[in-house]
């Protein structure tokens, strides 16, 4: 067996004091932490731990439906968004009152609807995933039953290059267009 030479060592001390440091900079803004891929490998639940009790994160984030459960049957209580897709059968199976599940076509949210929480991710672009026709977005909103919390896009770069722009713009349209309120409306990239 093979040992490596090299190690990261990670302050929760520092990721508490970036966070703030964010957090006044953006000033009546919510920041939403992901700790999907074991928080880019600064260990999940020790990070989602800093922020589990912290009244100002509305949610963490994750990718897949097994980081939710993980975190949760772990003692984590914040509420978490699932950025993947989701199975429906698997949605009906783990309704845990505090997953909160991504939106990725009219289909899939017909046949969840009304038995668990959801965001509506917009695909603006970055072509990984999320609703991109106004029409279904539209018929999403109006077969709703009060079970969309949110509405996000996710950035191709989290730089502010023509592209993530244009994404920005598409989403701020979509947005004026569909006149909803959603109690979250967010977008991000970390690159």
């Amino acid at each position: 067996m093979f040992s490596r030479e090299t190690w990261a060592e990670v302050s929760l001390d520092n990721i508490k004091e970036n966070y703030q440091f964010i957090k006044n900079e953006l000033k009546n803004t919510q920041i939403v932490p992901v700790v999907k891929a074991n928080a880019y490998g600064h260990g999940d639940f020790e990070v989602a731990s800093i922020f589990d009790k912290n009244p100002d994160v509305p949610f963490l984030c994750v990718a897949s439906l097994d980081e939710a459960i993980s975190l949760s049957s772990k003692g984590i209580e914040k509420d978490i968004l699932i950025f993947s897709y989701v199975n429906p059968k698997f949605v009906l199976e783990n309704n845990n009152s505090q997953f909160i599940f991504t939106i990725p076509s009219l289909d899939w949210y017909l046949e969840v609807s009304g038995k668990a929480r959801f965001h509506l991710e917009i695909n603006t672009g970055m072509n990984r995933m999320g609703v991109k026709d106004k029409t279904e977005i539209n018929q999403i909103i109006e077969k709703s039953v009060g079970d969309i919390e949110g509405i996000y896009t996710h950035f191709i770069s989290s730089e502010y290059e023509k592209r993530t722009l244009e994404q920005l713009n598409r989403f701020e349209k979509i947005l004026k267009d569909i006149k909803n309120e959603f109690k979250f409306v967010h977008a991000g990239n970390v690159s």
